[in-house]
């Protein structure tokens, strides 16, 4: 996906600095877009990229959700950030 690659090449340091490097810079970049931005980009999106997309938001909340449950070791809990993703 260009807009990936776009991403990778301007925050390649900021995304290998810490294991929270992509979610950081992926939430820095859309926290002051609107849902009608959101939309707009989610319409560029092919159908494979769509699936990925909705896919990977579903295993991220379930992953969230045995995290929150205590499901995971203590050491596993993957959200040390406190953002309302959802």
């Amino acid at each position: 996906m260009k807009f990936v690659d776009e991403v990778f090449r301007l925050y390649r340091e900021q995304l290998t600095e810490s294991p929270d490097g992509a979610l950081e810079v992926v939430l820095q970049l859309f926290s002051d877009h609107t849902r009608r931005d959101l939309d707009q980009f989610v319409a560029t999106l092919s159908d494979d990229e769509m699936f990925q997309m909705v896919s990977l938001f579903v295993v991220e909340m379930l992953r969230k959700k045995l995290s929150d449950e205590g499901l995971y070791p203590s050491e596993e809990r993957m959200y040390p950030l406190d953002r309302n993703i959802h």
